[in-house]
């Protein structure tokens, strides 16, 4: 699909399927391939694209609120008439990291089966200190660990008018702070009502959520992750 997608863009272009990113580069460098002139024609800007440019950028500058993008003018861009779709998830409750897991690693799912592109931050409720930097590609979905919610840090650190911000952003909680989930999704012909029902299978419900003890834990809870997430000190 990716290289359906990438072929659409440029026609001319060269396809390299790699493993993280390794590859050999007398592949890359000294082809001559390169030239000034553009494809001759460029999709127009699409909703997906917008959203996950913005996601990339995704961190303690959080405060804002995805909206939906148009292309204009009637317009149909290139990911449009490929089926291409994306919509952004968010909850203000963690998510059960056994039932995440099980998820991620489920190539069947429609987590797996749909979506081409996943990234955004996540709450674990067995890790209440850190964000969850999430990332999906290609079938394969990493987990590493981000920067502290700014509800665990003394207000004294905070950015001025940080606070206000938050709260007028919708991204703030008297009881959790700013711990949320927040997830661009992108797909190719993606049912998004049932991969919307997926992720919030996965949050906590409603008895899970009185199960907390003082200091956002949930004790009984498997947690099948890594015990240190790449990047993570505590």
């Amino acid at each position: 699909a990716a290289s359906l997608l990438l072929k659409e863009l440029n026609h001319n272009a060269i396809i390299l399927p790699t493993q993280r990113s390794k590859v050999d580069l007398d592949k890359v460098l000294n082809t001559r391939l390169f030239g000034a002139t553009p494809p001759p024609s460029h999709p127009t800007s699409s909703p997906a694209s917008s959203e996950a440019h913005c996601v990339e950028g995704h961190g303690h500058g959080h405060s804002h609120k995805h909206g939906d993008a148009g292309t204009g003018q009637g317009r149909k861009s290139e990911a449009e008439r490929l089926g291409i779709s994306s919509f952004v998830f968010r909850s203000s409750r963690p998510f059960h990291p056994e039932r995440l897991f099980k998820v991620a690693q489920d190539p069947t799912s429609v987590l797996g089966a749909q979506v081409i592109r996943s990234k955004g931050v996540v709450w674990l409720a067995t890790r209440p200190h850190l964000m969850g930097v999430w990332s999906l590609a290609g079938g394969r979905v990493e987990l590493s660990a981000g920067e502290p919610w700014w509800a665990t840090l003394a207000k004294s650190a905070w950015p001025k008018g940080l606070e206000a911000e938050m709260k007028a952003a919708g991204v703030w909680g008297d009881a959790y702070g700013d711990r949320q989930q927040e997830i661009v999704v992108i797909g190719i012909r993606m049912e998004e009502r049932k991969v919307r029902q997926v992720l919030e299978a996965c949050v906590l419900s409603d008895q899970e959520m009185l199960a907390e003890l003082p200091g956002l834990v949930w004790p009984l809870l498997t947690d099948p992750w890594p015990g240190r997430l790449r990047g993570e000190m505590v």
